[in-house]
């Protein structure tokens, strides 16, 4: 369940899921997720900031298992990304086995599916193992 404040979806299929505080329940927008985020747009008094290619994939990665739209989001996201940003992420969030395990799943999936290596996957799954 992704706990989502309110989902807006338009004619054209584009779809927008606002979370305020956590993600599905537990991700928190972290402080360190806060310095990668990078100024988009300021309007007046308000700042638009978009977090970093790696904090939305970790998010996406913690989406529900139902959420199969989400695998080619992280295709497009898959390019150059630093995967030691986030596992160290996930390792700083206290999100409990089974999050971890769903996330573990989600990377799997998405390898399998795009036949695309995951650097992190192999001690993900080790780290769960202990």
């Amino acid at each position: 369940m992704l706990h989502a404040t309110r989902m807006f979806e338009n004619k054209d299929g584009f779809h927008l899921d606002l979370f305020i505080g956590r993600v599905v329940g537990k991700l928190a927008l972290s402080e360190s997720m806060i310095s990668r985020a990078e100024l988009f747009k300021a309007y007046s008094n308000l700042f638009v900031y978009l977090v970093s290619r790696e904090d939305i994939f970790l998010f996406k990665g913690l989406a529900s298992e139902g959420r199969k739209r989400d695998l080619p989001d992280l295709q497009v996201l898959y390019p150059n990304l630093n995967w030691k940003i986030i596992e160290d992420e996930l390792n700083s969030q206290s999100l409990g086995d089974d999050l971890r395990a769903l996330f573990i799943r989600r990377l799997e999936a998405f390898s399998q599916a795009y036949q695309l290596e995951v650097p992190i996957l192999s001690r993900l799954k080790k780290q769960g193992r202990n």
